[in-house]
């Protein structure tokens, strides 16, 4: 299914184009995903979450099992939204904070992570969240 990057954003847009980029494997943390058409479009809508002050809306996605959706969604809020550290889950858990939740469920990917770039580009990646964050590494990552 291709998708036309020109179409209004729907709700269900992040999960189609997480999806498109899964069955074209396309990996969040691939050294070259930024260059493909797919993680432009996530940026896009990212930004416009974040454009409307929508971070609620969008930890929804934190819900969604497939094809990176929480993963993805993980990532963005806290690349993009740089929600505050103390923020909660409102309406999806009130007593883990935003943060806690997103670096718990790129942790739990990190697991699994097959490939030597996709490791080290996380630990990067998660490191510079956590700097930012002045949260101690765990050695998860």
């Amino acid at each position: 299914m291709e998708v036309s990057w020109d179409a209004p954003i729907k709700s269900d847009s992040f999960i189609v184009v997480c999806k498109n980029a899964y069955l074209l494997h396309l990996h969040p943390f691939d050294s070259d995903i930024i260059q493909h058409k797919c993680y432009k479009r996530l940026n896009f809508i990212a930004d416009q979450y974040v454009v409307k002050g929508q971070l609620r809306e969008f930890t929804g996605y934190l819900l969604e099992g497939q094809y990176y959706i929480n993963l993805l969604a993980a990532y963005f809020i806290l690349d993009k939204f740089r929600p505050k550290k103390e923020t909660k889950l409102i309406g999806l858990n009130d007593k883990v904070s935003i943060v806690e939740d997103c670096i718990e469920t790129c942790d739990r990917y990190a697991q699994y992570f097959e490939k030597n770039t996709h490791i080290e580009n996380y630990k990067v990646w998660i490191k510079g969240i956590k700097d930012y964050y002045s949260l101690r590494s765990t050695g998860k990552s």
